[in-house]
């Protein structure tokens, strides 16, 4: 899918932005394929794209989805690091996290 995603936006002369990553990490969400997504977002990472609050709601949905609260932390403190204000989402997303966990 990745490669994929790759193949369209060079066919289309588009260079991959903030979007196209939210885009392409919510994908492998969706399907579950979180090393995968992991790999896109450090792929991104290191073509200096910024990331946004949607792309760290993005991780950590996905992180709390599967009970990685270690990941989930990490992107937090990434976020606090970064100056990242958290939104409503960032709140619920956190929330519903912990609440499947029963925490």
């Amino acid at each position: 899918m990745e490669y994929l995603l790759v193949q369209m936006l060079r066919q289309r002369e588009c260079q991959p932005n903030v979007w196209s990553i939210n885009s392409s990490l919510r994908a492998f969400d969706n399907r579950g394929q979180i090393e995968m997504m992991e790999k896109c977002y450090e792929k991104f990472l290191r073509a200096v794209i910024e990331p946004n609050i949607k792309t760290f709601n993005i991780l950590l949905d996905s992180c709390g989805k599967i009970g990685n609260y270690e990941k989930m932390s990490s992107v937090m403190q990434y976020m606090q690091k970064y100056h990242f204000s958290w939104t409503l989402v960032t709140y619920n997303t956190i929330i519903d996290a912990f609440g499947r966990a029963g925490d």
